[in-house]
């Protein structure tokens, strides 16, 4: 009959009714679900630029006070003072070395004065970063004059003294005769170094080391 009709299209109906709920339940709670990822996507983001901020923020300090320490250093180690007006450093630690009259001479260095720079900015680096390894050098003053030499030694003793927060940095120098004069022993000796002597035996063919 109609009215039985009637009962089975509204029996259908509720069934899909039942359905259209379930499926708009679904709906919202994928909706839901993609707010929350939508709301977490941001906040990573957000995490994400304030920490590169911060990355840049501190490696640019780092590079200034490593720029500042390694002018400073080298221009106490040279003995042209006044030809050097800046040293800096760019984001890929690339050393830049500008004269008093503003032109580019890193590459125009003597040999000496690359020496001095190479201890600058070695000593620089692992006292900013706070890894003071032993440093080995061999022949660290054969090509300075002998101002530079003691330039040089006076500025190492200063910087490889123990601090407050260090326990000074430890550095072997492999010298000549030349290189480690009374003048330049004179400027290290505030360090009280550990001088040892070299000594090849021609008869034997062997290195024989022995304290001073």
């Amino acid at each position: 009959t109609q009215i039985e009709m009637l009962k089975v299209k509204i029996s259908e109906l509720h069934v899909e009714q039942t359905t259209v709920k379930r499926e708009i339940e679904k709906i919202a709670h994928t909706n839901e679900k993609a707010d929350k990822a939508r709301s977490l996507a941001s906040f990573a983001a957000s995490v994400s630029a304030a920490a590169n901020t911060l990355h840049q923020e501190m490696n640019n300090e780092v590079r200034g006070a490593v720029a500042a320490s390694l002018e400073s250093q080298f221009k106490q180690m040279t003995w042209k003072k006044d030809s050097f007006k800046s040293i800096s450093i760019d984001e890929s630690y690339k050393v830049s070395v500008l004269n008093n009259k503003d032109f580019e001479i890193l590459s125009k260095l003597s040999a000496g004065e690359r020496l001095c720079l190479s201890f600058a900015f070695s000593l620089t680096l692992s006292t900013v970063a706070g890894l003071n390894f032993p440093m080995v050098v061999d022949t660290p003053m054969g090509r300075l004059s002998p101002e530079a030499q003691v330039n040089l030694s006076t500025v190492l003793a200063e910087v490889t003294a123990p601090t407050a927060d260090s326990s000074g940095h430890q550095m072997i120098m492999l010298m000549t005769e030349t290189e480690y004069n009374p003048d330049v022993a004179k400027a290290l000796s505030v360090r009280k170094p550990k001088v040892f002597e070299i000594q090849f035996d021609t008869e034997r063919a062997e290195t024989q080391i022995g304290e001073e």
